[in-house]
C-alpha cells in the first residue's frame, strides 16, 4: 500500500511538472514582448549586465578550461538567448563559430534584424562598446564600408573619424576601407543624405595624417546610373592599410 502511494505521488509530481513545463512555454509563446523585454532589463547598461559581460570576456579569455581547447574545438552554442546578441557577442574573442538558439520565433527575429543591420533592429551599441573596451578597444582587423564619408560633414571631420579608427587597431594592424569617391549626396525616398566628396589624393592624404600606410587602392570608376542608384558619386574605391 506504501508502494502504491508512492507510485501515485511520483505519477502526480511527474505529470504536474509537465503540466507546469506545458503552461510555461504557451505563457512565453502567447505572450512574450521581445521589445519590451529590451526597454524594461536592457535600456541601459547596469552592474549586473557589466558582470556577465565581464564574466564572459575572462572565461573566454583566460579560463584555462577554455583558452587550451584547440581552434577545432571552439564551436559555440548558446541556448535560450531571447532577443539578445550581447552574450554570444562576448565569445567572438574565442570562439570560431557561434550558433544562437531560441525557442521564440519573435526572440530569433530580432536577432536576425539586428545581425542585417536592420534600421528597425534593437539598439545594443552601449553593450558592444563596453565589449571592445573590455579587449583594450583594440583589433587585428577593422572593416568599413560606405561608411565614413557618409558620417563626417568636412575633410576635417574624416580625417578625424580615420584617426579614431586608426586608435582601435593594434600596431601592425590593418585597416579595410570601401568607399565612394566625389560623392555629395545620395537619395532614400524622400530625404537626401550628404556625404563628404572624397578625391583619391584626399583618400591618401588622409590615410596617411592618420598614421596608416596604404598597402593597396583600387578604383573604379562608376558603372550605374542615377536611375539605379540615386547617388551622383563618380566611382568607387577599395583600400588595404596598416598601421
Amino acid at each position: 500500500m506504501k508502494a502504491g502511494s508512492e507510485r501515485d505521488t511520483t505519477t502526480t509530481t511527474t505529470t504536474t511538472t509537465t503540466t507546469t513545463a506545458t503552461t510555461t512555454t504557451a505563457l512565453y509563446q502567447e505572450c512574450f514582448d521581445a521589445r519590451q523585454y529590451h526597454t524594461t532589463y536592457y535600456s541601459t547598461l547596469d552592474a549586473e549586465v557589466k558582470f556577465f559581460l565581464n564574466s564572459f570576456y575572462k572565461a573566454f579569455t583566460e579560463d584555462p578550461v577554455l583558452v587550451g581547447r584547440g581552434e577545432a574545438k571552439r564551436k559555440l552554442l548558446e541556448i535560450g538567448c531571447g532577443p539578445v546578441p550581447i552574450y554570444a557577442g562576448a565569445a567572438a574573442v574565442y570562439a570560431k563559430d557561434v550558433t544562437m538558439a531560441d525557442l521564440l520565433a519573435v526572440n530569433r527575429k530580432e536577432v536576425e534584424l539586428w545581425m542585417g543591420g536592420d534600421a528597425d533592429a534593437l539598439d545594443w551599441s552601449p553593450f558592444f562598446t563596453y565589449l571592445a573596451s573590455l579587449t583594450a578597444g583594440r583589433f587585428d582587423v577593422i572593416t568599413s564600408t560606405l561608411c565614413l564619408e557618409f558620417t563626417a560633414s568636412c575633410l576635417t571631420q574624416y580625417l578625424a573619424c580615420l584617426t579614431n579608427l586608426s586608435t582601435l587597431l593594434l600596431p601592425g594592424g590593418v585597416l579595410v576601407l570601401a568607399g565612394a569617391l566625389n560623392n555629395t549626396t545620395y537619395a532614400l525616398g524622400s530625404s537626401s543624405y550628404p556625404s563628404v566628396p572624397l578625391r583619391e589624393a584626399d583618400l591618401r592624404h588622409a590615410l596617411r595624417s592618420a598614421g596608416l600606410e596604404v598597402v593597396s587602392l583600387r578604383t573604379l570608376d562608376r558603372q550605374t546610373s542615377t536611375k539605379e542608384k540615386p547617388a551622383d558619386h563618380e566611382g568607387v574605391f577599395f583600400v588595404v592599410a596598416t598601421k
